[in-house]
């Protein structure tokens, strides 16, 4: 071709190199060759696209979040008390909700607070204003909450309540609530007494939190790009089937922490950084998984044998949802005596708090005993709440009755 047409053309038609290496409007001049290449450029396009629009992303989220900090760092400023007044007046930042027609700057904050739940933590000082169990003040790879030794726990019970009046810990509060696996960590913070508990963002140096420490826990999450797995869709199926029966509230706490991986067993404890012993402190032979303590280790073998349903004849699997999954639907058989099937979660909660005895009190308990007991425990707690139904339907029926008259 002429040489001052060919430029004509490309002046027209935007294509500049020669031999179909260019691109016009953003695709390959020529679609011969390989579809295999065509196809793969599509892809990485796409990928480069969606990696621009999951870093702003990132960035945006981390930005938000540091409009949250400010609140939680600065309680004495203006705009905090002003925020404050209007959205979380009697009730701590994290336990704020979004409200009734929320500007703009308050939805805004509120998005990014997700992030901040992630990473903040509280730093103790004389501890009054921490709470033991509901407070995250422990930190491994994350920020957490301490493990429990008892089953039984206080909420309301304060950090202050672990300090001597020397400003040390008290080693043998610590040793009556905490596993012995987690005394040793507290020992490496020891409490300021002087001070007054404040809270800190775990991934800096300083406490404070950086738009960048926040993108950063943000793409160690993935938690936009990584789709929700099918493990997840199936432990999400189990809980939501586990919040709409009647069940104990504790219970059904239990049963969603176990569903979790969030029990207080070795391998738990191990994959937060704690050096413990991975066997079992009942049986002695096997690690102590959530799935060993509550369907393998034969405390747990023993109550399953006792209730007479017809578990596996191969046992149990590995998984723990596939097990929970299994001992709930029990519960939709008529064919089981109706006592034992509105049980099943007592005698799963049963099998926990007899490991713990076994582990902590050296106290053990008879399988038949323990199947007795969740059956009675099941059958109170279902009639109490029968009761309350009908005392709130007649509440509402006599309500009803003085309106009309």
């Amino acid at each position: 071709m002429d040489p001052y047409m060919r430029h004509l053309l490309s002046l027209f038609t935007g294509i500049e190199q020669e031999g179909g290496t260019g691109k016009y409007l953003g695709l390959p001049e020529c679609f011969s060759g390989s579809k295999r290449d065509f196809m793969q450029f599509i892809s990485d396009s796409l990928k480069s696209r969606l990696s621009g629009w999951y870093e702003k992303t990132l960035s945006l989220r981390g930005l938000l979040a540091k409009q949250g900090w400010r609140l939680l760092d600065s309680p004495n400023s203006l705009v905090t008390r002003v925020y404050k007044a209007k959205y979380f007046e009697n009730v701590p930042f994290f336990e704020a909700r979004i409200g009734y027609k929320p500007s703009y700057a308050w939805r805004s904050i509120m998005f990014g607070r997700e992030l901040l739940e992630k990473g903040v933590m509280k730093s103790i000082g004389n501890g009054q204003d921490t709470r033991v169990w509901l407070d995250k003040w422990v930190f491994d790879d994350r920020p957490r909450r301490p493990f429990n030794k008892e089953l039984t726990i206080d909420l309301n019970l304060n950090v202050s309540t672990l300090i001597q009046d020397d400003g040390g810990w008290n080693p043998q509060t610590l040793h009556d609530l905490f596993p012995p696996c987690e005394i040793p960590r507290f020992r490496s913070f020891p409490p300021a007494q002087h001070l007054h508990d404040r809270y800190v963002w775990a991934f800096t140096q300083n406490g404070q939190y950086t738009v960048k420490s926040g993108n950063w826990l943000l793409s160690q999450e993935s938690d936009i790009l990584n789709p929700i797995s099918t493990d997840m869709i199936r432990v999400n199926k189990v809980k939501i089937w586990v919040l709409e029966t009647a069940i104990e509230p504790k219970i059904r706490l239990f049963l969603c922490r176990a569903l979790s991986q969030a029990l207080a067993v070795a391998e738990c404890m191990s994959s937060h950084g704690l050096s413990i012993s991975p066997l079992c402190l009942v049986c002695h032979v096997e690690d102590e998984t959530i799935t060993h303590v509550l369907f393998s280790c034969p405390l747990a073998r023993g109550v399953w044998s006792a209730t007479g349903l017809p578990t596996p004849a191969q046992g149990f699997s590995n998984s723990v949802v596939d097990n929970v999954s299994l001992i709930l639907n029990f519960m939709k058989q008529a064919e089981i005596a109706e006592g034992t099937r509105q049980a099943i979660p007592w005698i799963l909660w049963g099998i926990w708090k007899a490991h713990n005895d076994v582990v902590f009190t050296q106290r053990d308990q008879d399988s038949h005993v323990i199947v007795a007991l969740a059956i009675e425990e099941a059958e109170e707690w279902l009639k109490q709440q029968t009761l309350i139904s009908q005392a709130t339907n007649r509440d509402a029926n006599r309500h009803v009755q003085h309106v009309h008259r």
